[in-house]
């Protein structure tokens, strides 16, 4: 186990942390992404500040830079030891990732076989599909949902819509924007991740 992986099990095991991303640049020049030489760059979404922090801590490669990305919400915590408290505190860095949030349009043609909550059922699906909830572990692709740095194809959207309709009679999908967008892919940072909340998402059945 490298010595980043081993770093994210152990944030992943902070209570309420939803997404981890570490990046690595062990070069000694500035990366495609913009991380400096020798540096990591720690991205987070969800978690206590603190807890997030001394996991980092635990892990972490001594001397390497800590990179705060642009654009992200930082965190700068001194940490001493847990197993040596007298110990001299350190200052650990991390990040959140900068949230875009999408606003998705879907407009759905209803054959007649559609039930009344159509809308409420199409909604929940994004959501859960989203989140990661929506696929089967065993089952399709996007399990996990979108991660940090992660592009957002627009087509892939239709994956919870369809999954709705398609119990049904031979409904079907008119068009799908997100974020005005209807064709090709949504283009995310390595330091962003996509937002889906229930007001930015509205469907419209015909």
């Amino acid at each position: 186990e490298s010595q980043v992986d081993s770093m994210k099990g152990e944030i992943y095991d902070v209570k309420d942390v939803r997404r981890v991303e570490i990046y690595e640049n062990d070069t000694g020049e500035v990366d495609d992404i913009g991380l400096p030489a020798h540096s990591t760059c720690v991205l987070v979404d969800g978690g206590a500040i603190d807890e997030i922090a001394t996991a980092i801590y635990m892990k972490r490669n001594p001397g390497t830079l800590q990179f705060l990305a642009p654009g992200c919400e930082h965190h700068t915590v001194d940490v001493t030891s847990p197993r040596y408290p007298l110990s001299r505190a350190q200052p650990i860095k991390f990040n959140r990732p900068k949230y875009i949030d999408i606003e998705m349009v879907v407009e759905v043609v209803n054959d007649g076989s559609l039930p009344s909550n159509a809308n409420d059922l199409i909604e929940q699906a994004i959501l859960e599909f989203t989140n990661g909830e929506l696929i089967p572990d065993d089952v399709g692709f996007k399990r996990a949902g979108f991660d940090i740095g992660e592009n957002v194809p627009i087509s892939t959207m239709m994956t919870p819509v369809n999954k709705i309709i398609g119990q049904y009679g031979n409904s079907y999908i008119k068009s799908l924007t997100l974020n005005g967008v209807s064709t090709g892919v949504l283009e995310i940072s390595p330091f962003e991740l996509t937002r889906w909340v229930s007001s930015n998402i509205e469907v419209v059945v015909e």
